[in-house]
């Protein structure tokens, strides 16, 4: 029997059927309360939900969902979707079993007898199938339902057919191609059963009809990128006619877009067997093969479709990819020119040629190529995105920016263009726009990494529990991947969440042994809670992993001076400035350590080196300007003071700090105003109201000293 032919018709009609049932469900006039609107809600959410993992082939979770809404509010819908689950999955007796409670808990609903008289049929049980096609029919279905209709019919047909009494399977299958004549299942079916009555005439016709629309189908399947239904369509044409080249390249096409690359070498060969001189699945097949890394096989395939048709422009730019990928850039540039000599309007070529200057950081030449195929092809969004990326290593952001507006202009729901221009707004430091152009490319096409990059800006943004949100959405995307958990790791360590940054760096190294950073993030984590001796042994395995690891040098240093080994910390700090000089905060290190050893000439020294490479450093300005008031040299401490205060105005220390100098320098009314700015930022700072207190009675302002004295006795009464 044809039961297989009779199962791809259940699965094209019930595809349907499932969507209109769960958009359908729940549907009706009611006066409903607040109370019930929620519950509505909730039941749309828990289908919407089913139908995601239905429609993803995950029906293990749907049937687990599934589960879980039968122990709370069993209904005949929920069990008619497990049993269409456990069907899709293979689990015919279980689908049978779960109909028969839907059916036990709505009787009179025609639907569910006819998807039991397709189990029935799958089980070769015909009149039980028939019999609920008779059961369906008595209970009635609407006329206007074609749907349903075409499944009444098909059951009868299926029944009959099962049961050799082909002439009445002819008469429903009949019925059903009058509701669906673009069903090619229907004339397959049709086809097999005439053959079998020996009308060889009528069976040809059907079955060329049900070629035709196999083809079709599979070619619309394709170009809406559903490559498994394709896949069947093109199978179920090629069953009916086995000779067809241009079929196999049609289905190894789409076995290529299924990454079964096997399967696509093997469908091209067939071709080839039938059409030799098939330029195109010589092409194809190469094209497989450059997928599969197979390079000499390819080039191979690529020169014998050029040996067929020396102007043939798309296998050279292919041969070119080949040999970029070689390395041989020579002669991928060689053969992109090629084509263009072919068709200087070619922009396919234009595009790899940029692609592969890009590849090789010849950015403007890229950038060329990019405007070139933009030039032939002014509608092509993926021009414009590679034409950003060009720019924007040319440091040219604003025509970056612009040309990633443009590619999200040509296709509204591009979200690698709006990824693209959020990463430059969060590199210009507009945080919030890149956060808006995140959150656009996440509702498109939610990506693992595209999470790190809004999580990034949400932390500059200082949002951290949203942004640990998205590390926890990486974390579950990718459970198995250490960069998630490092970087919520990372995120925890700056929010002083030390133990929680541990649980995360453990998970790293439990993942990946010999990930050095995560190494270095334990090391720094204990150091931050004194376990200095620990934080060395973390260090030390950083720098093993990875010897040009310089902050972890860094870190080595700092759990060394805690411990009170000063000599080891800075051949450490050294270390780390001699893997890379322009590590400001090596050279920072190298200061506070001089700072404390009194050698303030040198401190500053360290401290300015510190701030030429990092000038927006705070603690390097703080520091070279006590190191300057040490040294006498009151005015460079001020300058410096100010400096900080122009990264950050409201910064306490930078004002308390110049008040001193002020004082030094028997100024002592500008001193007050300092002293003053810094407690008005910090009202408990009990150093400033001391000094500033001091101030007062050198200006003989005696009654406002003794008032800051006694306020200085009141913050901290070991004060004096």
């Amino acid at each position: 029997m044809e039961t297989n032919m009779s199962m791809k018709i259940l699965r094209v009609i019930f595809v349907i059927v499932f969507a209109l049932f769960v958009v359908s469900c729940g549907e009706g006039e009611s006066n409903t309360t607040i109370q019930d609107s929620n519950t509505l809600s909730q039941a749309d959410a828990d289908r919407t939900k089913i139908t995601e993992y239905f429609f993803a082939g995950d029906f293990d979770a749907a049937l687990a969902h599934i589960d879980e809404l039968l122990k709370d509010s069993p209904s005949f819908e929920i069990y008619l979707l497990q049993s269409m689950i456990y069907y899709y999955s293979q689990q015919v007796p279980l689908a049978l079993t779960s109909i028969n409670e839907a059916i036990a808990l709505n009787p009179s609903y025609p639907f569910l007898y006819l998807f039991r008289g397709y189990l029935y049929i799958e089980l070769q049980k015909y009149d039980q199938a028939l019999s609920d096609a008779n059961k369906a029919e008595d209970i009635g279905i609407d006329p206007d339902d074609l749907t349903t209709q075409v499944m009444l019919y098909h059951v009868y047909a299926d029944s009959h057919y099962g049961l050799g009494e082909n002439l009445l399977a002819l008469q429903y299958i009949d019925q059903a191609i009058a509701l669906a004549p673009q069903s090619p299942n229907l004339y397959a079916l049709r086809g097999n059963i005439r053959l079998e009555n020996g009308l060889d005439g009528l069976a040809k016709k059907d079955m060329a009809i049900a070629y035709e629309l196999f083809v079709e189908l599979g070619k619309e399947y394709f170009q809406n990128q559903n490559y498994t239904e394709a896949e069947e369509a093109f199978t179920e044409a090629l069953a009916i006619k086995t000779d067809d080249a241009q079929l196999y390249i049609s289905r190894g096409r789409t076995y290529r877009y299924l990454q079964q690359y096997d399967k696509a070498i093997a469908d091209y060969s067939d071709a080839l067997i039938l059409d030799p001189a098939n330029r195109v699945a010589y092409n194809n097949r190469g094209y497989t093969y450059y997928h599969m890394k197979q390079y000499a096989q390819a080039v191979s395939d690529y020169e014998k479709a050029l040996q067929i048709d020396p102007n043939y422009k798309v296998t050279y730019v292919n041969l070119g990819d080949v040999k970029h990928a070689q390395g041989k850039h020579e002669e991928a540039l060689e053969l992109y020119n090629n084509a263009l000599q072919i068709d200087e309007e070619y922009a396919i070529a234009y595009r790899q040629k940029g692609g592969m200057y890009y590849d090789l950081a010849k950015y403007d030449e890229a950038r060329e190529s990019y405007l070139l195929q933009i030039k032939y092809d002014a509608n092509s969004q993926y021009a414009y995105l590679n034409l950003g990326w060009s720019e924007y290593e040319l440091g040219k952001h604003k025509d970056a920016l612009a040309s990633f507006s443009q590619a999200i202009a040509l296709d509204l729901d591009y979200a690698n263009a709006y990824r693209a221009r959020g990463y430059v707004k969060q590199d210009l430091g507009l945080l919030e726009e890149a956060l808006i152009d995140y959150n656009r490319a996440i509702e498109l096409k939610p990506s693992y990494y595209w999470y790190f990059d809004r999580a990034s800006v949400l932390r500059r943004l200082d949002r951290t529990e949203e942004a640990m949100e998205d590390y926890a959405t990486m974390i579950e995307l990718r459970p198995q991947k250490a960069f998630g958990y490092e970087q919520r790791g990372w995120a925890y360590f700056y929010a002083q969440e030390y133990e929680q940054a541990i649980e995360d760096f453990e998970q790293v190294v439990f993942l990946d042994a010999k990930n050095a950073s995560a190494n270095n993030g334990l090391g720094w984590t204990h150091a931050k809670l004194a376990k200095h001796h620990e934080a060395i042994v973390f260090f030390t395995q950083a720098l093993v992993l990875d010897e040009k690891y310089y902050d972890a040098a860094a870190g080595l240093g700092w759990s060394h001076y805690a411990l009170g080994n000063t000599a080891e910390a800075i051949a450490q700090f050294e270390r780390a400035i001699h893997i890379n000089e322009q590590y400001a905060y090596g050279h920072y290190s190298l200061g506070y350590v001089a700072y404390q050893e009194e050698q303030y000439t040198k401190a500053v020294v360290y401290f300015s080196n510190a701030i030429v490479l990092d000038p927006y450093r705070i603690n390097s300005l703080l520091y070279r300007a006590k190191s300057h008031r040490q040294l006498g040299d009151y005015q460079s401490a001020i300058q410096d003071f100010d400096a900080v205060l122009r990264i950050d105005s409201q910064n306490s220390s930078a004002y308390y700090g110049k008040g001193r100098m002020k004082f030094e320098l028997e100024s002592y009314n500008d001193a007050i105003l300092d002293f003053t700015s810094a407690i008005e930022i910090d009202d408990t700072f009990l150093y400033a109201y001391y000094q500033r207190g001091r101030a007062y009675y050198w200006s003989e302002q005696y009654e406002l000293a003794m008032a800051d004295f006694m306020k200085a006795v009141e913050l901290d009464d070991k004060y004096m």
